[in-house]
């Protein structure tokens, strides 16, 4: 099953990078699409993925879509905010207070915390871009909160996994899994297959047209 927001999609292409947001694009022959401002959920197989809808139009009745990772926060413009603190600035407190006035959910993954020195200054500007002045490492999940530190690794078994291409020099793969077990072919996963050797999964793309998918990843170095 492929949908997003309950209708079946003719084409989609789904990216998940290392870092960041992902984003998916899709089509429908229904001639509808979500609303623009939306927050929808896309099923791809065993895969969810909840996000906001940042485009939505209709043209020559096919209606088209592309969904973004969170809840539209990280697009404003937030307020300067000074910060200072005998005891130290912490990178937790000022990326916590961000999120919250961008309205956006936030979870410190272990390692991820670190102090900022005695004194930090938010800049008013793109939500996003004094989460990257932070010079941390973030991404969204596919719940859409965002979280800030390394991908966990998590080894995948049981999949049935077709090798469709292999690049060994690049580290990329296109595959197909039998049962569109998709959601363990996201970044973090470890996995392997007959015609490649074990490697964790760093980017994901998976591209949908009508009832199959293809699977493209990028293997970690």
């Amino acid at each position: 099953m492929f949908q997003v927001a309950g209708q079946d999609v003719s084409l989609a292409t789904l990216t998940i990078p290392a870092v960041r947001f992902w984003h998916l694009r899709a089509a429908f022959a229904s001639g509808k699409a979500p609303a623009e401002g939306a927050m929808v959920t896309a099923t791809f197989g065993d895969l969810t993925a909840t996000g906001t809808v940042t485009a939505s139009y209709v043209d020559a009745d096919v209606g088209t879509c592309q969904i973004v990772g969170g809840y539209g926060g990280w697009s404003k413009v937030v307020r300067a905010r000074p910060y200072h603190s005998l005891s130290g600035v912490t990178l937790a407190e000022v990326a916590s207070d961000l999120a919250t006035d961008a309205g956006e959910r936030l979870e410190i993954l272990e390692g991820g915390d670190a102090a900022l020195g005695y004194s930090w200054s938010r800049m008013a500007n793109v939500a996003s871009h004094e989460l990257d002045a932070l010079a941390v490492r973030w991404w969204l999940g596919l719940d859409s909160v965002t979280r800030i530190g390394s991908r966990p690794t998590v080894q995948r078994s049981g999949l049935k996994l077709s090798v469709v291409d292999y690049d060994h020099a690049h580290r990329l793969a296109t595959l197909q899994e039998a049962d569109d077990k998709l959601a363990s072919l996201v970044p973090g996963s470890r996995i392997s297959a007959e015609g490649m050797p074990v490697g964790t999964v760093r980017a994901t793309v998976i591209r949908v047209s009508g009832t199959d998918a293809v699977v493209d990843v990028e293997f970690a170095r």
